[in-house]
């Protein structure tokens, strides 16, 4: 790594390095506005993206907000590597937007004149979007999974540090802290027995969400 690469490297963030001021403030915005995502998406079908995507995208490139990427980056995680991997392979053009020039997983795809707008992975056209309003939600799908009849761990999602050594202090250690909204295990902490090191570990968990599952 570089001089710069590792002063910016963060060990909690792994392979998927993010910015965590952008990603904390995301996640905030998220929750303000995803009643009216939700909302919107019961009302304006998901493949309206496909089309509005591509003009977003390149309005905001065009208001310096972000950059499109035709390319893989040296900062990559694994997974959008073997993404771009597999559209070279199979001959599908695509590009990614970097919102502030940072990899948020944002592509735009063309494959023969089918475009697809999404983030992360792309979807089949024709599926139940329901589950997408709470599979990343850790506590949401804590409450789905335990109305299906499907065994969870004790624990719970909070903001506070005085309800979250409560919640520690109810639990059979060890214990784990993890943001609540996230992946790829960024700023997750396994084997935590004592408070000194929880509190330290529930700090780390928030500086990605204002909301740490325990």
């Amino acid at each position: 790594m570089s001089d710069k690469k590792t002063k910016n490297y963060c060990p909690d963030c792994g392979g998927a390095q993010v910015n965590h001021a952008v990603t904390y403030i995301s996640i905030l915005i998220g929750s303000i506005i995803e009643p009216w995502t939700n909302f919107l998406s019961k009302i304006i079908p998901e493949s309206s993206f496909d089309w509005m995507g591509p003009g977003l995208t390149k309005t905001l490139t065009f208001l310096k907000l972000g950059k499109i990427s035709y390319e893989p980056k040296e900062d990559d995680s694994g997974r959008t590597s073997v993404l771009w991997e597999e559209a070279i392979k199979r001959g599908i053009k695509m590009y990614e937007f970097r919102l502030f020039g940072i990899g948020h997983d944002i592509f735009v795809s063309d494959y023969k004149g089918d475009k697809r707008f999404f983030d992360v992975l792309p979807r089949p056209k024709i599926y139940d979007p329901r589950g997408l309003d709470w599979m990343d939600n850790k506590g949401e799908m804590k409450k789905h999974f335990g109305k299906a009849g499907i065994k969870i761990a004790k624990g719970g999602v909070t903001s506070s540090k005085r309800k979250a050594l409560k919640i520690f202090n109810s639990l059979d250690k060890p214990a784990i802290t993890k943001p609540n909204l996230g992946s790829r295990s960024r700023h997750t902490t396994t084997h935590l027995s004592d408070e000194i090191e929880f509190i330290n570990a529930f700090k780390k968990a928030q500086q990605l969400s204002p909301w740490v599952m325990i």
